[in-house]
């Protein structure tokens, strides 16, 4: 993994001498190592399948220049390599870390709202319930088995896709995958 890791690092001009310790951090879908004063992120194998990196990039910059995420080092839309500043004491968070650390979901949730109030546009939309589709198309051509009741859950979230076509909301910038793991909490 060092290797995969320091050759993303090569190509990447303000990194290419590091030749620092790597520590490998979480990640459940993508390869994530401290370098330094930096976090460089390698996209997970097939992970192309079904996140638009393109769309990532810009999603990255809007939520850095909102102050929602770290300071964007490097971004390359095409392969998906992503370089943040590293921040210190940072915590991934959990859902168990959510339960217990005071004031994170009160932080979440103003991080959302300053997200969503930036005034950052994209040039694509997340759309939940296509984005479920999609998910499902690329699981069709794989070998996989889906936990017990999913089909059952999305059918009855038909109710929700309903509700929001009928009273739609204005559009903002968003976080498109609130997963707990996806959080950075550093106390402030």
């Amino acid at each position: 993994m060092d290797e995969e890791a320091r050759a993303a690092l090569a190509t990447i001009p303000a990194l290419a001498g590091y030749e620092g310790p790597l520590e490998r951090l979480g990640g459940l879908t993508n390869l994530v190592f401290r370098a330094g004063d930096a976090c460089l992120r390698i996209p997970g194998k097939g992970t192309q399948e079904y996140i638009n990196r393109a769309n990532e990039a810009v999603a990255a910059r809007a939520a850095a220049m909102a102050g929602v995420s770290p300071e964007l080092l490097h971004v390359d839309g095409e392969t998906g390599v992503m370089v943040t500043r590293f921040i210190a004491g940072a915590e991934t968070m959990s859902p168990e870390k959510f339960r217990t650390r005071p004031g994170s979901p009160t932080r979440a949730g103003k991080a959302f709202r300053r997200l969503h109030t930036s005034g950052a546009v994209f040039p694509f939309r997340f759309e939940l319930f296509a984005m479920i589709d999609d998910y499902l198309k690329v699981l069709s051509t794989k070998d996989v088995a889906l936990p017990a009741g999913y089909h059952d859950v999305v059918i009855e979230a038909e109710t929700v896709r309903s509700a929001l076509a009928a009273h739609p909301l204005p559009l903002v910038a968003c976080h498109c995958d609130p997963l707990c793991e996806n959080f950075l909490d550093a106390g402030d």
